[in-house]
């Protein structure tokens, strides 16, 4: 194995072979790691996260977006070695990627009427697109896509009840200690491009304070004393995201704190129940996993991550996947329907990079007069 190779040869062997098998997976590196974990197994089993939270080491979990309180794990069974010596087959994907992209004209449209309706009630939602595109298999993906963000959670991993999804998140849900019984989390929100000078906008400060907010309220509501660390830009690529290190102490009910917390502000927005009617208003896609929470249970820990920087993988003909690219925005009423859009190609640049689609296509818009174009890579 290459110093640079996050991912070794046996272990892209092995993942190539379970999605050509349809075998369950996960293929994963925690912030900083420089080797993944290859783990699969003849079965997924659905849990409730209070079970996955006090199941066994190494079980890897993902949820929905609109149920965190439940997911799917695929437990520790089979090795890389395993997979490449036995004959393992499992079964196709009940989940496939959208055949089209998001059309701005319509997302101009929907996210124009919210900024109206947020500039009344000072509240904040979340919108999702989807790019769809053809490119590369999802392992030789994975492999380029690894290097290029080490200090985020990376993970591959096909269930049948998920598909295949691709992604490398900076943002942790939570990561539980037990044996100090201590909470660490994060308060990711705002985006503006890496490196920019000056202070942060009113925009991204109050898109940020929403979710430092929520976050607290949740554990204050589960743990005996919360701690909030001084805010700082956390780069991810070509952008930088407003961020606040959380501490919490005294921790009485984990599963209930990841089931609160998900999906964050960052992802839905707030009042929560208001901004999910109106993501089933103005989304015409399914975010499935997209925005909910992957997690690995280690011998003393537990980790969850917020599942962004991601796409849903389907095979296409030949050798080829299709992807749908999810990226979004906060959109308060300070928004504006250009400007989020533009912020969603920025996000799933890196990605799409990766992915290195040939046929494919995602739409962007025109800088010098908004229009609607198609970028070729």
């Amino acid at each position: 194995m290459s110093p640079n190779d996050i991912i070794s040869a046996t272990q892209v062997l092995a993942a190539t072979k379970c999605l050509d098998r349809n075998m369950p997976f996960a293929l994963y590196a925690r912030p900083g790691e420089v080797q993944c974990t290859f783990q699969a197994s003849g079965r997924c089993d659905s849990r409730s996260v209070n079970d996955f939270c006090s199941g066994a080491s190494d079980d890897f979990a993902v949820s929905m977006f609109d149920n965190p309180a439940h997911c799917v794990v695929i437990p520790a069974g089979l090795t890389a070695k395993d997979i490449l010596a036995g004959d393992f087959r499992g079964c196709e994907a009940d989940l496939l990627p959208a055949v089209q992209s998001t059309d701005y004209t319509t997302y101009s449209s929907s996210v124009g009427a919210l900024i109206a309706e947020m500039k009344a009630d000072h509240s904040k939602t979340v919108v999702s697109r989807i790019i769809k595109c053809v490119g590369v298999d999802p392992v030789l993906a994975a492999q380029r896509y690894f290097k290029l963000f080490r200090d985020t959670f990376r993970y591959l991993y096909f269930t049948p009840q998920t598909g295949i999804w691709l992604g490398a998140t900076p943002e942790s849900l939570c990561s539980y200690n037990r044996s100090c019984n201590l909470i660490t989390t994060m308060s990711l929100a705002g985006t503006r491009p890496a490196e920019s000078e000056g202070e942060w906008d009113i925009k991204n400060v109050d898109e940020h304070r929403f979710v430092t907010d929520f976050i607290c309220s949740v554990l204050k509501g589960n743990c005996s004393k919360v701690e909030v660390g001084t805010p700082f830009s956390l780069r991810y690529g070509a952008i930088e995201h407003l961020c606040e290190r959380i501490e919490a102490h005294g921790v009485t009910d984990l599963s209930a704190i990841i089931a609160e917390l998900s999906p964050t502000p960052a992802v839905c927005g707030t009042p929560r129940d208001v901004a999910m009617r109106r993501i089933r208003r103005v989304e015409h896609h399914e975010r499935y996993c997209y925005g909910g929470w992957v997690g690995v249970v280690g011998d003393n820990v537990v980790d969850c991550y917020v599942n962004l920087r991601c796409a849903l993988a389907g095979k296409g003909d030949g050798d080829t996947y299709i992807y749908n690219v999810y990226a979004g925005g906060g959109v308060t009423g300070q928004s504006d329907a250009a400007d989020e859009w533009r912020e969603a190609d920025a996000k799933a640049s890196a990605l799409l990079s990766c992915i290195g689609q040939k046929s494919g296509c995602h739409s962007t818009i025109s800088p010098d007069n908004d229009r609607l174009t198609s970028t070729r890579r």
